[in-house]
């Protein structure tokens, strides 16, 4: 790519505020191939950075995942294939998801789902999931679908409605870390039981039920906590009797485990 005028109409169409023109710019990018001038290559990263809604402002990754999957659709890619961290907040039009084989964590926040997109499924090195304010997917079957991804750790389901923990929860015996907290004020998980099966997570380290009007939790959940959980919330319970103030007790003061 050797014309500056080309050169220079492209990075003022990465760098507009209408996805239009960014996709533009995008196709021109493509026609290159690979052959693309390092200072279009440094434009285009850091157009993926800029977020003029605002939609990253709290979550941990710093590139626009609309963006990504744009250039995606785009023929580029080879360009973004390595991207281990994407926010997909807002976002419905997941096509070209399925391309970024490298991801280890995904953020799925107010994206009116009524079941997990197919492009999704594909992503089987993901690590970390975080699924936020989006009450109508069937969460049973959610669990069972993410029963095949061997390396996820950490799942949030928070903000969903969730009025019971799925039963199916059960077959994530890989996670590490389980979220069903409160984040926002809307779409309020409801939860008021900590169930039995989810003290069979052998792997389990982190426990919140933040924010949820607990009022039921198994007998044996002070042994589990003392044996294998670095982090247990569980929202508004209280001990219902002797016994169980003492083992919260003794869970804080001599295991050091954080009661938050």
């Amino acid at each position: 790519m050797s014309n500056f005028n080309e050169k220079q109409h492209i990075l003022n169409l990465l760098n507009h505020k209408d996805p239009n023109n960014f996709r533009l710019g995008l196709v021109l990018l493509s026609d290159h191939g690979r052959d693309i001038d390092m200072l279009l290559k440094i434009a285009l990263q850091a157009a993926l950075k800029k977020d003029p809604e605002g939609r990253l402002r709290y979550s941990s990754s710093v590139i626009n995942g609309d963006k990504v999957l744009e250039c995606v659709r785009c023929g580029l890619a080879w360009f973004v294939k390595d991207q281990l961290i994407l926010d997909l907040s807002y976002t419905q039009d997941f096509e070209g998801l399925e391309q970024l084989q490298n991801l280890e964590e995904l953020r799925l926040y107010h994206n009116h789902l009524e079941e997990l997109p197919q492009q999704f499924l594909q992503l089987k090195k993901l690590k970390r999931l975080y699924i936020r304010m989006n009450p109508k997917l069937d969460m049973e079957q959610v669990c069972i679908q993410l029963s095949h991804f061997p390396n996820l750790e950490l799942l949030a389901l928070e903000n969903n409605e969730l009025l019971v923990v799925p039963q199916n929860m059960s077959l994530l015996t890989q996670l590490k870390a389980l979220y069903l907290g409160n984040r926002q004020t809307w779409f309020r998980n409801q939860l008021q039981e900590c169930p039995d099966f989810l003290l069979n997570l052998a792997q389990l380290r982190i426990l919140s039920f933040d924010g949820n009007p607990l009022q039921k939790v198994p007998r044996k959940i002070w042994e589990f906590a003392r044996q294998q959980l670095e982090i247990l919330n569980l929202g508004t319970y209280m001990p219902v009797d002797k016994k169980e103030t003492e083992d919260f007790y003794h869970l804080y003061r001599l295991h050091g485990l954080r009661l938050r």
